[in-house]
């Protein structure tokens, strides 16, 4: 199954559900909620986990992510 899930997305599943949960992130963080809020709805360990992959993916923390999205705005 993973290896057929890997040839069908181009990654691993965990790979895939983080992506689906960070893009639920941006819009949860964009909203105004709390990063802990955030990282506890999406199912994260805990909050330092949440900004930690946050921080891979995006290059930002979700702060700053936030604070660059309005700043933009």
């Amino acid at each position: 199954m993973q290896r057929y899930f890997e040839r069908r997305f181009d990654q691993g599943p965990h790979a895939w559900l983080n992506e689906l949960r960070l893009r639920d992130a941006e819009d949860l963080l964009l909203k105004g909620n709390h990063v802990k809020a955030v990282a506890f709805e999406l199912g994260f360990k805990d909050a330092a986990h949440f900004c930690r992959t946050f921080k891979l993916h995006y290059g930002l923390s979700p702060l700053a992510f936030v604070a660059r999205h309005y700043a933009a705005t």
